[in-house]
């Protein structure tokens, strides 16, 4: 598939660089993600295991909200 995108220069400036940035972007959210889930999945009872497994579940909402997904 072949999509072709047109941002004008200066009206469409800011647009243009989150554009540019989506990929990375997506690759420090998933990476964010795996690490939550590293700390909740073998994490022992511990504040930080909450603290994770609560900030998960927030980035996921977030996410929901915004129709953004990881996958």
């Amino acid at each position: 598939m072949k999509v072709i995108y047109q941002f004008d220069h200066d009206e469409d400036y800011d647009k243009f660089n989150i554009f540019q940035q989506a990929e990375g972007m997506h690759s420090v959210l998933w990476a964010l993600d795996q690490e939550l889930r590293g700390i909740v999945k073998h994490g022992d009872e511990s504040p930080e295991r909450d603290f994770a497994e609560r900030w998960r579940s927030r980035l996921h909402d977030l996410m929901d909200e915004n129709g953004v997904t990881l996958d």
